[in-house]
């Protein structure tokens, strides 16, 4: 049986009061455009999990002075595709900037729709490839504090991507990053000095799955 919403969310104290109505809008028209264009083929069943819970468990792993930063630097999630997870994030904390790259329109203008329909007006969307985002775009990408990724790519790549955009001491989250193992990763970025992080495993809450994300902290 599937939990409802409210039970996920009751183990995010720091979400929106309003996140239950704002990600419901979200996975309805996801759901509606899913029958059509095939955005995600994660099983509906599971959403509350593969989608809900796994989104906001990203943001746990933040220190908390970065989830409550003033003034606040935009975030990214970098190839969204279904704005997994930056849709559900910004449901969350609907007042943090968060940019959602995809090189994809049709996801892009999903995207755009969600945001739309659940008055989510601090989500930037962007159809454009994330290697020549930085000298196209650069008024909307400059100082970001946070990059997600779902394992777009290798930790290298990732950070080669965010390296150009990131602001010092910037914070990289990816569940299932390629190659990475163990601790104290030391990680090469163009334009900038090494990257420091750790694979760790996180347990959801409600399904006790478990999960190994990448999270690094980018240096000066």
């Amino acid at each position: 049986m599937q939990p409802k919403l409210s039970e996920v969310l009751r183990h995010y104290p720091w979400v929106d009061v309003c996140t239950e109505k704002r990600i419901q809008g979200v996975l309805s028209l996801l759901d509606k455009w899913n029958n059509v264009y095939n955005l995600t083929g994660l099983d509906r069943d599971l959403w509350w999990d593969s989608i809900v819970n796994e989104s906001l468990a990203l943001v746990n792993l933040l220190p908390v002075s970065v989830r409550t930063a003033s003034p606040q630097l935009p975030w990214m999630d970098m190839g969204t595709g279904a704005g997994i997870p930056g849709l559900i994030i910004a449901a969350a904390l609907p007042t943090q900037s968060i940019v959602l790259v995809d090189s994809r329109q049709k996801k892009i203008d999903f995207i755009r729709e969600a945001c739309r329909r659940s008055d989510l007006d601090a989500v930037i969307p962007l159809c454009h490839r994330l290697e020549t985002l930085p000298s196209v775009r650069p008024e909307l990408i400059r100082g970001v504090s946070v990059f997600f990724s779902r394992a777009l790519a290798s930790p290298d790549q990732l950070l080669r991507y965010a390296g150009p955009m990131a602001v010092s001491g910037a914070w990289l989250i990816s569940p299932r990053a390629g190659t990475a193992h163990g601790k104290g990763i030391q990680l090469r970025m163009a334009e900038r000095s090494d990257g420091t992080g750790e694979c760790v495993q996180i347990t959801l809450p409600i399904s006790a799955r478990g999960l190994k994300c990448l999270a690094v902290r980018l240096e000066a």
